[in-house]
């Protein structure tokens, strides 16, 4: 663009110009209605504000802004009707208006037809008159200065257009002036949100909180908005809520779950109202309301039956089943869990829904096994764990996408040793071709603060001797990490999550080793006890180090400080077995299941 053309461009900053835009948009979409209907008007409205922002150095009378604008509007809502090469009759423009969409901007539902049609049974100076008047709130003056006719004749035209109108329009006029309004929001908000997102993923949460923050609006009437709309929106509260899942108050947390749950009811899809349900009983219970989590996860399963759906119907079953669990009712447990055991087939052939198929299945089998192996000590168990860890296997190297599920402990010891994955998966990747002796590096990872953790990933060794229950292990792979917390992230969750972790891989055949010393508590260890794993003909380093074939199983005994046996004081099972492989992302889905109870 040369000198002059700079000229042109307009002068002040671009939030000067946002503010230009959301000064004038309604002027613009009056203009380009009054033409046009709502054929192509975003776009149409769009071209004349990036066109204004090119040219702005054109008007030599600021005073004439509005009237310039409209001008613009006016040339290019003519210029697209020429280029689609419509004659546009008032038959025309009443078809047009009956085959909009719920996303267009005029009309949302059918029965306005109607009354469209007598807008555009008006002569075209009516309509805009009558536009710039009712939609976009311009005074008789301001009329008659942007269309350059005396304010008489804006009275008059108002004041027949009346009568021809039916007063239903005038109301449809305040509703869109809504929807036009709410483009930006919208906008806004899903820009903020992948912010938000972005910040997440690097354990950013307090700036995640912040951003957040910027858009948090109570306004907005929900009923007035597309199912596009409210999927933006609650994408939004999502991400607000993880910024503060575990930094804020349970009933601060809880306020925007129930703006999720909000959302979703208003869309009247059942299929969505069964997902925040159940994602409403899960922070319930999380909050110790156990009999009202119980609720939403019976409310949750009966939406999931109205949509035939395999994938949420087993989602929701496994939840109702965990309540039964945890209610001491383990016969309508299983039977929940067995249901969805019997899906199986079902579930590993819906291709679109692989994703939550997979994991349901492993959590089921999970719990099942739980159940199934305590046998009669299952109304004694004082600890358990149904979970179902996902590890993604990318070129890159290996890493935890998702561990999902339902555990309990009422001691320090089983809980360090709940969740091995969790525990080696601070990093990612955890395991990759990069691996050798000597190799490092650091990493933000998961606080209990607004104040991420920094990580230390180092490579001790890759020719250890490790020594388990189920024998003596050559060449281990030795890995550690080291947790260091800040002064403002010290608090008593970081303290007894974070420390140091040592990790020994044994070729071929996966974790031999693990122990956990915490900043603050009791060293925990576990030790491969027995495994079953195929033959690994894999090149990879990461697939030598932890194979991931179906089938494959490893159990793990439990050592406190001092070496000594958790056995002595109880009986329990940690089990660990790879269930099934995602298509679409290779990532191998394991199924927990741990238990332990008192000996007698």
């Amino acid at each position: 663009m040369n000198e002059s053309s700079n000229e042109m461009i307009f002068s002040g900053s671009m939030h000067e110009f946002e503010q230009l835009i959301n000064d004038n948009k309604l002027l613009l979409y009056s203009i380009v209605y009054s033409i046009a209907g709502n054929l192509e008007a975003d776009d149409i409205v769009q071209e004349s504000f990036i066109y204004a922002y090119y040219h702005y150095g054109s008007l030599k009378n600021k005073t004439n802004l509005s009237s310039w604008l409209c001008t613009i509007a006016r040339n290019k809502a003519y210029g697209s009707i020429k280029r689609a090469r419509r004659f546009v009759s008032m038959d025309d423009l009443g078809s047009a208006v009956s085959s909009v969409t719920p996303e267009s901007v005029i009309l949302r539902r059918d029965e306005k037809e109607h009354i469209m049609r007598e807008v555009y049974a008006l002569s075209e100076k009516y309509r805009e008159t009558v536009m710039l008047y009712y939609f976009a709130e311009k005074s008789v003056r301001e009329i008659s200065e942007i269309l350059s006719i005396p304010e008489g004749t804006v009275k008059f035209r108002l004041a027949d257009a009346r009568k021809k109108l039916r007063k239903e329009l005038f109301e449809m006029f305040e509703e869109e002036k809504k929807t036009v309004e709410n483009k930006d929001i919208f906008s806004k908000i899903k820009e903020t949100t992948e912010k938000a997102r972005k910040a997440i993923k690097e354990n950013d949460i307090k700036s995640a909180a912040e951003i957040c923050d910027e858009v948090l609006l109570d306004s907005i009437d929900l009923k007035n908005l597309s199912n596009d709309e409210r999927y933006i929106l609650s994408d939004f509260y999502h991400a607000k809520i993880r910024s503060i899942m575990y930094t804020e108050n349970r009933d601060t947390v809880n306020q925007y779950v129930k703006k999720v749950v909000e959302i979703a009811e208003s869309s009247g899809d059942d299929e969505w109202i069964s997902s925040s349900y159940s994602y409403y009983a899960s922070h319930l219970s999380n909050a110790w309301h156990k009999e009202e989590a119980s609720k939403y996860r019976k409310l949750s399963l009966e939406r999931a039956e109205k949509t035939g759906k395999a994938s949420i119907i087993a989602d929701c079953s496994y939840w109702c089943g965990i309540d039964a669990f945890n209610n001491d009712d383990f016969e309508n447990a299983k039977k929940y869990f067995s249901r969805i055991l019997e899906m199986k087939e079902t579930l590993f052939a819906d291709k679109d829904n692989e994703c939550s198929n997979k994991t349901s299945y492993a959590l089921a089998y999970s719990a099942y096994t739980v159940i199934k192996n305590a046998g009669s000590r299952v109304n004694k168990l004082k600890n358990y764990a149904s979970l179902a860890p996902v590890i993604e296997r990318k070129p890159e190297g290996y890493s935890l996408s998702e561990s999902q599920g339902s555990s309990y402990s009422s001691d320090s010891i089983f809980l360090n040793s709940m969740d091995i994955f969790s525990s080696i998966a601070k990093i990612s990747p955890f395991l990759s071709e990069k691996i050798k002796e000597g190799y490092t590096f650091e990493q933000n990872t998961f606080s209990y603060s607004y104040y991420p953790v920094q990580s230390l990933f180092e490579v001790v060794s890759m020719n250890e001797t490790y020594e388990t229950p189920d024998g003596k292990f050559e060449n281990c792979l030795h890995i550690r990490y080291t947790n260091q917390l800040s002064d403002n992230n010290n608090n008593f969750s970081n303290r007894i999550t974070n420390g140091i972790t040592d990790i020994w891989y044994a070729p071929n055949i996966g974790i031999a080793g693990y122990t956990f010393a915490p900043i603050e508590g009791k060293k925990t260890c576990l030790k491969l006890s027995e495994y079953h794993v195929e033959e690994n003909k894999a090149d990879s380093l990461p697939e030598r180090y932890l194979p991931l074939s179906i089938g494959n199983k490893w159990s793990y005994k439990i050592f406190d400080e001092n070496d000594s046996d958790y056995s002595n004081e109880c009986e329990y099972e940690n089990l660990y077995e790879v269930v099934a492989i995602r298509e679409f992302d290779n990532a191998a889905v394991i199924s927990q299941s741990a238990w332990s109870c008192a000996k007698e």
